[in-house]
């Protein structure tokens, strides 16, 4: 996040391809943004990776997998894109391989995989209210009524 906020904000642009991605008009808001804007924007990425962290630090606690809670933090920003890849229904399956490789060096592999599927049931369940409120706001507040 930092390294995109450095470019857009004070990298000048070299290559043609540089030139073509900074002059998009679909892209002013990155060329406009201050570093206040790029600071709130990290800020809300934290409020969402933080919980998702803490959560498959509760799985694992749950199947008795004594995993470091700063490992499973610093981890989860890998966990959350395979969650969130097209590859498989709903990320099953590439999030597991994720947790997997991550963690197989702190415990059975069994109950990596026990534990990561209980993460994903918990993130559905975590997750559906947050859809459903979404959705609730956005027929009310539209013009669909």
């Amino acid at each position: 996040m930092l390294a995109i906020a450095t470019w857009w904000m004070w990298r000048k642009p070299k290559s043609r391809y540089e030139k073509w991605l900074y002059n998009r008009p679909s892209l002013v808001s990155f060329r406009k943004a201050t570093p206040a804007i790029y600071a709130e924007l990290l800020l809300i990425r934290l409020l969402i990776l933080a919980p998702q962290g803490v959560l498959l630090w509760i799985c694992f606690r749950a199947f008795h997998l004594a995993f470091p809670i700063i490992q499973v933090l610093a981890f989860s920003p890998a966990i959350l894109a395979a969650t969130g890849a097209p590859l498989t229904p709903f990320g099953f399956g590439l999030a597991q391989v994720v947790i997997l490789h991550g963690f197989s060096r702190f415990a059975p592999r069994s109950g990596i995989i026990v534990a990561s599927v209980a993460f994903s049931v918990m993130q559905l369940s975590y997750r559906l209210p947050l859809g459903l409120f979404s959705a609730y706001t956005v027929a009310w507040s539209s013009d669909l009524w």
